[in-house]
């Protein structure tokens, strides 16, 4: 019987993580804007980024994705 009910702790465990994991609201589209105001400091942008954040092992993977025509060149960090 133990058996069952850990097996029940950890499965409810597992979908309150991956509830957590869903970006709820618009973080998602907040994150992204403030992700291509910061690229976009540092390269001419084709498109918009794509996020895409999965876990793995009780740790979050978060991977951007864009196309760049030409990395900027400057001589001090921009404001």
């Amino acid at each position: 019987m133990k058996k069952i009910i850990s097996c029940d702790v950890t499965t409810i465990e597992n979908i309150i993580s991956d509830d957590r994991m869903n970006m709820s609201g618009n973080f998602k589209e907040l994150l992204i804007t403030d992700l291509e105001k910061v690229l976009t400091d540092y390269f001419d942008l084709t498109c918009d980024p794509i996020l895409n954040v999965t876990k793995n092992e009780g740790r979050y993977i978060v991977t951007v994705e864009c196309c760049a025509l030409r990395v900027k060149l400057f001589g001090t960090i921009p404001k």
